[in-house]
C-alpha cells in the first residue's frame, strides 16, 4: 500500500509518515535499497550516529534544527542536548544498530550522564538504535513509549498493530516540539501576565505591536511582590570554589567573581551594601548577538529573554534593576549601558523604578568605525543612563576634568603636571579644565589590536569605565557589575582601589574576568592602577549553579550546612541523626560519599519518636531501593513518626522544577 493511501486511510498517521520519511534516510545511509531491507539486516554504523541522531530529531519528532546541540564528548555513541533543558528535560542518545540492549546501554552510558554535574537538569533519555525507541526516567525504562520502527513502517502500510501509532503519538504528546512549545507558551505567559490590559484595545498601534500597554506609574512585570512571583528564585548558599591572595597577607576578602543567575544573586545579597553599579544588559538587538561566549548556561538565560519580546525583555530587566535599587546605599549610582533598539523603553521602566527626577544625565557615548549601511545613518552612539538612588549622590567631577575648548584628555605627566597633546606636541594645562559634556567623543571603542582586548566583540573600553567610577565612587567604596562578562568594570575597579563584586551566568565569562582580575598588575593593558601590587584578593564564587564533585568532596560539617541552606532548612542539632529543621520536620543529611543505610534510616526514625517529632526528612545522594522498601515498612507501624526519603541531585536552576517548590 502506498503511504499517500495510508494516509487517506488514516489521518492520524500523519506523524508516522515523519518516521518513515526519517526510515528512508536512513536506509540510505546503510546504503540499503529500500527501508524493508534496512529493517531486516540493515545496520548503522557509529560514523553515521550523529546525522542520523539530528535527522531523527528535526524530521522524526519535528524539532527545531536549534532545539538541539551535539554533545562531542561520547565517541561511541552519539548524545544530543536541549539548548533549554526548561522546555526539553531530556537527553537524546543514538547507539549503533547493532548495540541491541538498550537497558543496558543506559544502564552503563545514560543515567551515569543524566546524573552527572555536564547533565545539569535532565530527567529523561530517549534511545534508539535505529531499530527501536525507547524512553527512561532516571531509574527506569517506561514502557508506554517503547517503539519499534518496523511496527511503526507495517502499521502505517496498512499491517500490524495500529496500537503502535498510538504509542508514538504519546512519546511525541509528551516529549516533542508541541509539548515544548506548550511549556514556552506558559512561562511567557507567567512573565508578561502583569504587561497585558484586562481589556485590550487593538486599534492602537503600540498594542498592536508590543502586546500590552504602556503603564506609567507600574513597571513592566510588576506583580505587587517585588517580582518574587514573576520571577521566582530560592535562597541558596554562596560556594567558594577559589580564593586569590596575590601576596599572601589577604585578610577578610570582599571581592567576589560569581558564577549564576543574578537575579537570585542580587537577592542574596544586603540592602545597601553597593556604592556604584555598572551594567552593560543584553541589548535588545537578537540572541545571537549579545550571546558572547555561547556556553549552555548563557544560551538558555538569552533564549528566556527574547521568547516573548519586548515585553519579557523589559519585565526580565526590570525585576534586575528592582533589586539593584534596593542594593544601593542612599548616596549610591546606577549606569545602564543600551544601544537604541531599547534605550527609550528601558528609561520609561528606569524612571517608574527610581523616579523620574533621579534621572542624573543621560550620557550619549559617541565612537567612529566602519560602516556598510546606505539606507540609514551609521549608529555610532551608545546611551548610558545614570539613575541616583536619591538626591545625595556622588559627583566628584574633579577627577573626571578635560581639557578646556577641546574634547581631549588630560595626561599626567611624573610631576603631576597635567597635559594634552595635539599634532604630536605637549601643550601644558594652566587651568583646572573643564567637566565634559554629556556626549563623550574622546574615548573611542577598542580596535581589533587593541591590547586591551581579551576575545569579544562588545568588549567596553577601560578608559570608559574609568570615567564612570572615578565620576560616582571614592577609593574604598564597593563598585559592582551584576553582567560582569570578561571583567572590564572589575579590573578599573581593582586598579582604582574601589572594592568589588561581580557576576555573569555564563560559566566561560566568570573564568576569563578571573584570569583577567589575577593579571590586572602585570598586564599593561588598560589604565594605569594607582598603586603597584594589589593587597587584597578575590574569591570564585558559585551560586545556585554547582558542581557535584564540588560539593560531595566537602568535609562533612560544611556539607552538611551547605546540603540545609539548599533545602532552606535550619541547621539545629538534636542528637546525632538530626540536623535541621525545616518548618516542623526534622532534617537528617546522609553522608555525600556513602549509600543511605537502614541503621541510620531506623537511628533517625528512633531519635523522631523519642523526641515526639511527626515528621522526617532525610536527604540522600544514593538511596537505594532497599531503603526505599524500609522506609516503606516503617510508614506501615501504627502512629509512627512519618520519614520522606529526598534525593540530593542536580535541578536546573531555569526549570520549572526549580522555580517551584521542589522539596
Amino acid at each position: 500500500m502506498s503511504r499517500a493511501k495510508a494516509k487517506a486511510q488514516k489521518v492520524d498517521s500523519r506523524k508516522a509518515d515523519d518516521v518513515l520519511d526519517f526510515l528512508n534516510y536512513v536506509a540510505r545511509k546503510a546504503k540499503s535499497n529500500n527501508v524493508d531491507q534496512y529493517l531486516r539486516n540493515g545496520k548503522i554504523e557509529s560514523g553515521d550516529l550523529f546525522d542520523c541522531g539530528k535527522y531523527f530529531l528535526t524530521h522524526g519528532m519535528g524539532c527545531d534544527e536549534n532545539d538541539f546541540i551535539p554533545n562531542l564528548k561520547f565517541k561511541e555513541f552519539a548524545c544530543y542536548v536541549p539548548v533549554s533543558e526548561n522546555y526539553y528535560p531530556w537527553a537524546f542518545f543514538a547507539v549503533p544498530s547493532s548495540v541491541e540492549d538498550l537497558d543496558e546501554f543506559f544502564d552503563h552510558h545514560g543515567r551515569n550522564y543524566l546524573l552527572s554535574a555536564d547533565a545539569g537538569k535532565k530527567d529523561f533519555a530517549i534511545v534508539t538504535n535505529f531499530k527501536k525507541i525507547v524512553v527512561f526516567d532516571l531509574n527506569h525504562q517506561l514502557q508506554k513509549y517503547e517503539t519499534a520502527l518496523a511496527d511503526i513502517y507495517d502499521a502505517n502500510n496498512g499491517g500490524g498493530d495500529r496500537k503502535v501509532i498510538e504509542r508514538w503519538h504519546a512519546l511525541l504528546a509528551d516529549f516533542g516540539p508541541s509539548r515544548a512549545e506548550e511549556k514556552k507558551k506558559s512561562r511567557r505567559k507567567e512573565v508578561v501576565e502583569h504587561t497585558h490590559p484586562k481589556e485590550a484595545t487593538p486599534e492602537l498601534e503600540y498594542v498592536r505591536r508590543f502586546g500590552h500597554m504602556p503603564s506609567f506609574e507600574t513597571p513592566v512585570g510588576y506583580d505587587g511582590k517585588n517580582f518574587q512571583e514573576t520571577f521566582k528564585t530560592k535562597e541558596l548558599p554562596f560556594l567558594t570554589t577559589e580564593t586569590i591572595d596575590w601576596d599572601g597577607g589577604a585578610k577578610g576578602i570582599s571581592n567576589r567573581i560569581i558564577w549564576g543567575d543574578n537575579l537570585a544573586v542580587m537577592r542574596s545579597l544586603p540592602d545597601e551594601s553597593l556604592d556604584l553599579i555598572y551594567i552593560d544588559p543584553p541589548f535588545f538587538s537578537g540572541r545571537n548577538y549579545n550571546c558572547i561566549f555561547g556556553d549552555d548556561d548563557e544560551i538558555r538565560s538569552f533564549k528566556d529573554i527574547w521568547d516573548g519580546g519586548l515585553p519579557t525583555y523589559l519585565a526580565w530587566l526590570n525585576a534586575r534593576l528592582w533589586e539593584m535599587k534596593r542594593l544601593l546605599k542612599s548616596d549610591g549610582s546606577l549606569f545602564v549601558h543600551l544601544d537604541w533598539h531599547a534605550c527609550h523603553y528601558v528609561k520609561v521602566e528606569l524612571d517608574k523604578i527610581f523616579g523620574y527626577d533621579n534621572l542624573v544625565d543621560d550620557i550619549a557615548w559617541c565612537y567612529s568605525g566602519s560602516n556598510n549601511t546606505k539606507k540609514t545613518l551609521p549608529k555610532k552612539h551608545d546611551t548610558i543612563l545614570h539613575y541616583s538612588k536619591s538626591a545625595k549622590y556622588k559627583f566628584n567631577y574633579k577627577e573626571i576634568l578635560v581639557a578646556p575648548r577641546s574634547t581631549a584628555r588630560y595626561y599626567v605627566d611624573e610631576n603631576g603636571r597635567k597635559y594634552t597633546k595635539k599634532d604630536g606636541k605637549i601643550y601644558y594645562c594652566k587651568n583646572e579644565g573643564k567637566i565634559p559634556e554629556d556626549y563623550w567623543v574622546d574615548i573611542q571603542r577598542l580596535h581589533h589590536i587593541s591590547n586591551e582586548r581579551i576575545g569579544y566583540p562588545t568588549q567596553k573600553p577601560e578608559e570608559l569605565i574609568e570615567r564612570i567610577v572615578k565620576m560616582a565612587s571614592d577609593p574604598g567604596d564597593v563598585v559592582a557589575d551584576f553582567f560582569s562578562g570578561g571583567g572590564t568594570t572589575l579590573a578599573v575597579a581593582e586598579k582604582l582601589g574601589r572594592k568589588w563584586i561581580g557576576c555573569d551566568i555564563s560559566r566561560i565569562a566568570v573564568s576569563v574576568a578571573r584570569d583577567r582580575l589575577q593579571s590586572a598588575y602585570s598586564n599593561a593593558a588598560g589604565i594605569r592602577p594607582l598603586k603597584s601590587k594589589p593587597t587584597t584578593g578575590f574569591e570564585v564564587q558559585y551560586h545556585g549553579v554547582y558542581e557535584r564533585d564540588l560539593v560531595r568532596e566537602m568535609d562533612e560539617p560544611e556539607y552538611r550546612k551547605f546540603i540545609l541552606k539548599c533545602y532552606q532548612a535550619v541547621p539545629k542539632t538534636k542528637g546525632d541523626y538530626i540536623h535541621g529543621f525545616r518548618d516542623e520536620r526534622a532534617v537528617f543529611v546522609a553522608s555525600s560519599n556513602k549509600n543511605l543505610r537502614k541503621d541510620q534510616i531506623e537511628e533517625f526514625h528512633a531519635e523522631l519518636a523519642h523526641l515526639k517529632v511527626q515528621n522526617g526528612v532525610i536527604l540522600a545522594w544514593n538511596i537505594s531501593k532497599e531503603a526505599e522498601k524500609y522506609v516503606d515498612d516503617l510508614r506501615k507501624g501504627v502512629n509512627g513518626p512519618d520519614i520522606q526519603l529526598v534525593q540530593v541531585r542536580l535541578v536546573d536552576i531555569d526549570s520549572n522544577e526549580f522555580r517551584g517548590d521542589n522539596t
